[in-house]
């Protein structure tokens, strides 16, 4: 004679294995990867502004490294994947720290290792997509939720010195003065003015006639209906079709230096921000979490250097 408690073991861990036979029985129909070692772009400033031909001096370099995207189709998933190890502006007219080109926007990440591994990346997103007609769908891996997303972000640092910032304003206002200006502005102003006169006074001497009541009425009539109908569907939806949807995402660090030619001047570092956005048929739920907020005065001899901190809390 079989135990009955043995009897419901087994029937348990028949009901498991089944799961899983669910999740890896999903047939793959596509799978796609894409890869970019790196991108250059160079901007140029030019030196004469009245000469088109001028070729100017390097201004600006941006280089985004090891764009990595990857995609999985299944059965009732939807997988998709996508990284950027590192994205770098250089102002190539300022020297910073290091003498080499200023770094005004980059990962703090080890440069030394040329492969990124995944704790090195700058920005890395997961999104995953499932269809209710899931057999798993409530189950604690879906947990009747249909677009999962999560975004990680590292270390990212941020340079403003006061000098680059006002060039790259200098640069922008120069570029919007070359911008063309609308044309057809201009081309209705000319229409007009070599329009003959006669025909001006005699379309001013004969007032338009004002349009019939049924016309207005109709339209008022059919605005009011579109509004009704609008209203309507506004009314009307289906709560419960709503797609459900979680995203989470974290920022370990985000440093901003404020600086000068000379010295630095603040020094601000957030950390440990973190955000949960959940949305459920009837409700939305949103959670913003920030761990630290710092502000340092570079200037080691400074009286104060923490201009402000969190400040501890005390177990007693």
């Amino acid at each position: 004679m079989t135990p009955v408690k043995k009897t419901l073991e087994n029937a348990e861990g028949g009901g498991e294995e089944e799961k899983k036979t669910n999740i890896d029985d999903q047939l793959t129909q596509l799978e796609a990867r894409f890869r970019l070692d790196k991108i250059d772009i160079h901007i140029d400033e030019a030196l004469n502004s009245s000469d088109e031909n001028d070729e100017g001096q390097p201004f600006l370099y941006l280089t985004l490294q090891s764009i990595i995207a990857k995609t999985k189709i299944k059965t009732f998933d939807m997988e998709f994947d996508a990284s950027l190890a590192n994205l770098i502006v250089y102002h190539e007219q300022f020297i910073g720290k290091d003498n080499q080109q200023l770094r005004l926007l980059s990962a703090e990440i080890n440069q030394t290792n040329e492969s990124y591994n995944d704790a090195q990346k700058l920005v890395s997103v997961h999104f995953l997509h499932t269809s209710p007609d899931n057999p798993l769908f409530s189950s604690p891996m879906y947990s009747e939720i249909e677009n999962r997303a999560h975004v990680h972000m590292t270390k990212l640092v941020v340079t403003l010195q006061l000098e680059a910032l006002l060039s790259i304003l200098r640069f922008q206002d120069a570029l919007v003065r070359k911008l063309p200006k609308d044309q057809n502005h201009t081309e209705e102003r000319d229409k007009k003015q070599d329009s003959p006169k006669i025909f001006s006074r005699s379309v001013s001497t004969q007032p338009k006639p004002p349009p019939p009541l049924v016309k207005r009425n109709g339209l008022v009539i059919s605005f009011s209906v579109f509004c009704n109908l609008l209203c309507s569907v506004f009314v009307f939806v289906d709560v419960s079709a709503t797609p459900t949807l979680k995203i989470k995402a974290d920022l370990e660090e985000f440093r901003v230096i404020i600086a000068s030619k000379v010295t630095q001047l603040f020094d601000i570092q957030v950390q440990g921000v973190k955000g949960d956005v959940s949305q459920a048929p009837e409700k939305t739920f949103v959670n913003l979490i920030l761990s630290d907020l710092r502000v340092f005065d570079p200037y080691e001899g400074a009286r104060y250097r923490k201009v402000f901190r969190k400040f501890p809390i005390q177990k007693q």
